[in-house]
């Protein structure tokens, strides 16, 4: 995969079409960093913020489970009522 540092550079993979493509440039002949993001930038960011808030409860999840065995660890009588 390469990594697109210019918002202008241009991937011209034979298989970008504007018939399929939406952020297709035709000016340029194929698809650029910029126009990508512009079409699909809004979807990117909504799944990086779901991906975050999930890492976010595994972890809350692992630390709450953490203080469940520790509590149950100095008080092993209490176990039934966790």
């Amino acid at each position: 995969m390469i990594q697109f540092h210019d918002p202008d550079q241009v991937d011209a993979d034979p298989s970008f079409t504007t018939l399929f493509d939406d952020d297709f440039k035709v000016g340029a002949g194929g698809v650029t960093k910029k126009t990508f993001t512009f079409v699909y930038g809004t979807w990117i960011n909504l799944c990086n913020n779901k991906r975050q808030t999930v890492k976010l409860v595994v972890l809350f999840s692992l630390f709450q489970n953490k203080i469940f065995d520790f509590f149950n660890s100095l008080y092993p009588q209490h176990k039934k009522m966790i």
